[in-house]
């Protein structure tokens, strides 16, 4: 316990040399350091019925952390040009237009194929669809990417929105458009990307006090808590305060039982897997590996690692180190030009804050960069530049 605590304490530190650069709760190194301190923290201070961490995980939260402040450090001076972003009202009609007659499609699609499902629970059978579609062959195609295209539709109008929020019609239609297709993906992490995207857009956009930004947090827990229970309510014997522990610790205990790929493993297999899979679909190239990871015992059964998982996996503490240092200078930039410049970067960067948020959970940026990408190809196309 007591090396855990000093872990946390070298965190919290990184995070209040962070806050000393930007003065700003929403800088990525102060997000980061200040998150993993805290999980750290109640790692060892709560009785979470999971095993000890070791070396290795404080090791390389550690080294992950030092890197990705000091990439942080490196393009933290406020040199940005500034740049009026205005947003292209033609694209966020189309955008606005195509949601409304695509998702009511995928949102019917997806409905009739749980229907189908090996149980007569609709809300079980979603769960099994979105985990293993493959069990039920079923794939939305390109109906798939209403999931972004809906979201920063939303984000973009909740961005360039001027007036009352409910007395935007596009919006009050977005807002329902999304929350019901994270309701039938089964998804409480979709949802909750969205809901801190749009605190994010609102804090850049006015000056947020600290109380209000804890309120904020502090709603969002609950809501989580209370998503989780009506999950769990499905699953006979389970407790939830149990599997809260699980999904917000088992990730860093589970970190302890990994090892690097071994030497006949595809190069990259994970942090590249994006490059392997259009290979694979051009007719060439090895089939990419899943993003459905085995299970393993913690004593509790879980598959998430935390967002180390690929990095660690392919390269080792190397890939840590190196993946740290680049992602605190991508994210330290993206968020520069957010404070400075809006437009897409705040988009993109509010996306990035929930990647930084559920690091305890696993990576979303690079191993599900298809994604990421079109999050940041729908916030470029929704704002231009002010001639």
């Amino acid at each position: 316990m007591l090396i855990g605590i000093l872990v946390a304490c070298i965190l919290f530190l990184l995070a209040f040399i962070a806050y000393g650069w930007n003065d700003d709760l929403f800088s990525p190194v102060f997000i980061s350091n200040v998150l993993w301190g805290i999980f750290v923290l109640l790692y060892n201070v709560t009785s979470n019925g999971l095993y000890p961490l070791g070396e290795k995980f404080y090791l390389a939260i550690l080294l992950w952390s030092f890197l990705f402040t000091i990439g942080g450090w490196l393009v933290k001076k406020d040199n940005v040009k500034f740049r009026e972003f205005v947003p292209n009202t033609l694209v966020l009609n189309i955008f606005f237009v195509v949601v409304i007659l695509i998702a009511p499609i995928t949102m019917m699609k997806i409905y009739q194929k749980a229907s189908e499902g090996p149980t007569d629970i609709l809300f079980f059978n979603l769960r099994l669809l979105n985990t293993n579609p493959e069990d039920f062959d079923f794939s939305l195609g390109i109906f798939g990417y209403v999931y972004s295209l809906a979201a920063i539709s939303l984000m973009a109008e909740f961005l360039a929105n001027k007036g009352k929020i409910y007395k935007n019609i596009k919006i009050i239609i977005l807002i329902v458009i999304n929350a019901a297709l994270s309701i039938l993906t089964v998804s409480r992490t979709a949802f909750f990307f969205l809901l801190i995207a749009l605190f994010i857009i609102y804090a850049f956009k006015k000056t947020v006090k600290v109380k209000h930004f804890l309120y904020v947090i502090g709603g969002i827990m609950l809501l989580f808590i209370g998503m989780t229970f009506l999950k769990d309510s499905f699953d006979d014997g389970v407790n939830i305060n149990d599997s809260l522990a699980l999904y917000l610790f088992s990730g860093m205990a589970a970190f302890e039982t990994l090892e690097p790929a071994p030497v006949d493993y595809d190069f990259g297999a994970n942090v590249f897997r994006i490059v392997y899979a259009i290979g694979k679909s051009l007719g060439f190239g090895t089939e990419p590996v899943s993003n459905i990871l085995d299970y393993v015992s913690v004593p509790e059964k879980t598959n998430v690692f935390t967002f180390l998982y690929p990095f660690y996996r392919d390269f080792g503490f190397l890939g840590i180190g190196i993946f740290g240092f680049l992602y605190g200078l991508l994210f330290q930039f993206i968020y520069k030009n957010a404070r400075k410049v809006k437009g897409f970067y705040l988009l993109f960067y509010s996306y990035l804050i929930s990647v930084l948020l559920f690091q305890f959970v696993g990576d979303t940026l690079v191993t599900n960069l298809s994604m990421s990408l079109q999050y940041l190809f729908f916030s470029i196309l929704a704002f231009k530049i002010k001639k």
